[in-house]
């Protein structure tokens, strides 16, 4: 999530309550979905369920609306609908981010909450972009 959160920046999450979800440019810590570590991962939410994510060269369209900055160059153009109860999420260090362009929409039952505030280190400490 580079410039926004770096490696080791300890941030304080919020859970979402009252039927309250996550919404398009919350910056959300989940469990990693794939299983391959136990720890949780921070990303940007780009689209949440019943969206039409569409990629086409540098440009990702959240329901042809250009709603995020350029992102990296994909394989292949493609467009899917996110799935009700999912969000689809990419991290603000596109060149090296671990995200749903590689493992898909997140189940939102998997967020444990937006990251809303950085509490270290000191010097960066306030509230998440």
């Amino acid at each position: 999530m580079v410039p926004a959160i770096h490696n080791g920046d300890v941030a304080l999450i919020v859970k979402y309550v009252f039927g309250d979800s996550p919404s398009r440019g919350d910056v959300v810590s989940f469990k990693d979905v794939t299983g391959e570590s136990s720890g949780n991962l921070i990303k940007r939410v780009v689209a949440v369920g019943g969206d039409v994510l569409t990629y086409r060269g540098w440009t990702i369209l959240v329901n042809g609306v250009k709603p995020y900055r350029n992102v990296l160059l994909v394989a292949r153009p493609y467009e899917m609908k996110v799935p009700d109860g999912m969000v689809f999420v990419i991290g603000d260090n596109q060149d090296d981010s671990y995200d749903s362009r590689l493992f898909g929409p997140v189940p939102v039952e998997m967020i444990n909450g937006r990251a809303a505030y950085l509490v270290w280190p000191p010097g960066v400490a306030g509230m998440t972009p």
